[in-house]
């Protein structure tokens, strides 16, 4: 009850990223986590934007949660269900994708020249070149 109380009190920023530490770290309670997760879903997606370091790691919780948490996952309620499968849905859109290093400019070109395809693409929150 006193944690439930307390995550009306976090902003949406903080309390994805402590959810993020909480999993990443296995530090972390179905309950806590719930109620973080609620403290973020507060705050509406539209005003986060695609290229945004909060929807990079809701992407991440959610990949977490769904690979590796699965009882946190059987025991969240349905409006944070929900929540999640909406932030999986969501794209997101890495700055780095669009910028050529030398190594990745030389495997693209490499991989065109050998008919293997070379196209950019965003798995979750990992940009792949």
């Amino acid at each position: 009850p006193q944690f439930e109380a307390a995550g009306a009190l976090l902003p949406m920023p903080a309390a994805v990223r402590l959810c993020h530490t909480m999993l990443a770290t296995g530090q972390s309670s179905a309950p806590a986590i719930v109620v973080l997760l609620r403290a973020a879903l507060r705050e509406p997606l539209v005003h986060v934007a695609d290229d945004s370091h909060e929807l990079r790691l809701l992407k991440m919780i959610e990949m977490l949660i769904r690979l590796d948490f699965l009882h946190t996952q059987e025991q969240l309620p349905r409006d944070v269900s929900e929540y999640l499968s909406v932030v999986r849905s969501l794209r997101f859109y890495d700055q780095e994708l669009r910028r050529n290093t030398a190594l990745s400019y030389q495997l693209a070109f490499f991989l065109q020249k050998h008919g293997f395809p070379s196209k950019r693409h965003m798995l979750g929150p990992y940009p792949l070149k």
